[in-house]
């Protein structure tokens, strides 16, 4: 009996022992558990049913339960491909698949074979976790520091409210015909500096992020050290956004006494959060159900179950939901210590554009995985989830700024996005953004921006204006990733967007 059930619990195991090796440092241990023990139990379960229950032969039971299993750990986006023309492919793959199994349950020497193949690709998957499960260590990361020395009533409070793939006023006139004024003529109304010709240094919100917040430029902030170590060679995209944790800007103002909240689990994976929850304060404002636990989902969608489970969460929902939950979480009464600063990143108006402008739901545009054409009608769906957007975020706003004001010590508003639409091809639009800033209780009337600036010189500027620091600007450079297609390599293409600033 112990042969019969063998290897197939050991072969349905090796795609979380993979999955464990490929994500070790950037996933919530308790969850991978809970993996390991559900699909352990639900192995067992079901060869005891075809065993015991339904009677059929303990071979024929396990050469049952290993087709499932083998099907079952099939992406569900493979399935898909049943509709091209290389459907034949996967039709012969699953014939094969069928004899393999035909041969385990009449051939008796196969399964032992089997049990010593799966078992030996698993013990290799141990090796390699054991030897890589430490965590990450920092220390070859450059902690340049800005000294702020000015007493504890001139530091202000810092709300940072990110507005991921927000275009620019300019570029969306030009791309839609579409002026956003009202919404820019709101912000004025609140006592807010707004800014049209703004620009981000990167198109793709891994490299801008974390380049604003190291106050400089991704290849420059980063030490080759870093460039050679591990976690940012196995996972670049995640190991951007854990830099925007360890920056400049988050390490400048802890040191100054500011209590670090971070609100963006939209960028920032469990792994990195637990890395770095002794440095800031995490806080959550995503608790339905499909970011309720990013392992399990993660996991999830290396099955066959994952197709299923994609039409069933209905995403547009889940994200309409998530949105109206962190502009409300935005708005709320904080009731954080002085001084603080607080980051906020909400993805949007960055697809899905799940919203209409009045604020129902677009059942065309909310549920795509994938990203837009931005054609005539995908250009209209932005621009009126944007609508919605802008409804949410003065709403917010105005909230928080009656906040401000029963707290009434000083405090600043920065507004902006990371970069413009997800462009397959340089262009303005991938790269003019929003720009807005509140201030409180400054005496001055002084525009901190000016126009025509990059992102990269916003935190140098705020800094030297709140700080009285002397941080150095940076040259205005822009640089493209095709990071759609898993391309994290940045080609400096300045001369191709600076003809667009004026």
């Amino acid at each position: 009996m112990i042969a019969q059930i063998l290897y197939p619990l050991l072969f349905s195991l090796i795609p979380i022992f993979v999955f464990l090796s490929c994500n070790i440092k950037e996933i919530d241990k308790k969850s991978i558990l809970l993996i390991f023990l559900s699909n352990i139990i639900i192995v067992l379960g079901l060869w005891s049913i075809f065993t015991y229950i339904i009677k059929l032969d303990g071979n024929i039971s396990s050469g049952i339960l290993f087709y499932l299993i083998i099907c079952f750990y099939t992406p569900w986006y493979k399935l898909s491909r049943f509709k091209s023309r290389y459907a034949y492919q996967y039709i012969i793959k699953y014939i094969l698949y069928g004899l393999l199994v035909c041969a385990v349950v009449y051939i008796s020497f196969m399964p032992l074979i089997l049990t010593f193949i799966f078992a030996a690709i698993i013990v290799l998957n141990i090796i390699y976790i054991l030897s890589n499960i430490s965590k990450i260590s920092s220390e070859y990361i450059k902690h340049d520091i800005v000294d702020i020395n000015v007493d504890s009533k001139d530091k202000p409070d810092i709300y940072h409210i990110i507005l991921d793939g927000y275009l620019g006023r300019e570029a969306l006139k030009d791309f839609t015909g579409f002026y956003n004024d009202d919404f820019y003529n709101k912000l004025k109304t609140m006592g807010f500096e707004t800014h049209n010709n703004v620009y981000s240094n990167y198109n793709h919100t891994v490299y801008s992020i974390p380049s604003i917040l190291n106050m400089d430029y991704f290849h420059n902030y980063m030490s080759s050290e870093e460039l050679a170590s591990e976690m940012y060679s196995k996972d670049k995209l995640s190991y951007g956004f854990f830099r925007a944790i360890h920056s400049k800007v988050v390490f400048s103002l802890k040191k100054a006494g500011y209590k670090i909240i971070i609100r963006g689990e939209t960028i920032f994976s469990e792994g990195i959060q637990n890395l770095c929850n002794t440095l800031v304060d995490m806080q959550s404002s995503q608790s339905y159900a499909i970011n309720a636990n990013a392992t399990i989902i993660t996991f999830l969608k290396t099955t066959i179950i994952s197709k299923f489970f994609m039409i069933s969460r209905k995403a547009s929902r889940d994200h309409a939901a998530y949105l109206k939950r962190v502009f409300l979480e935005l708005g709320k009464d904080h009731k954080m210590q002085s001084p603080a600063y607080s980051l906020f990143h909400i993805l949007a108006p960055h697809p899905p554009f799940c919203f209409n402008s009045d604020g129902s739901i677009n059942e065309k545009y909310s549920s795509m995985v994938e990203y837009p054409a931005y054609d005539k009608d995908g250009l209209e769906a932005y621009k009126n989830h944007m609508l919605c957007i802008n409804d949410f975020t003065i709403d917010a706003v105005k909230k928080l700024i009656e906040e401000i004001k029963v707290k009434n010590r000083k405090a600043v508003i920065l507004i902006h996005s990371d970069h413009g639409l997800l462009m397959t091809n340089p262009s303005k639009a991938g790269y003019n953004t929003l720009l807005a800033l509140y201030k409180y209780k400054f005496d001055d009337n002084k525009e901190i921006f000016k126009e025509n600036m990059t992102m990269v010189n916003i935190m140098p500027l705020l800094f030297n204006y709140l700080f009285h620091t002397n941080i150095n600007l940076n040259e205005d450079k822009f640089y493209y990733c095709d990071i759609m297609k898993g391309n994290f390599i940045n080609t400096d293409i300045t001369d191709e967007i600076i003809k667009f600033i004026k």
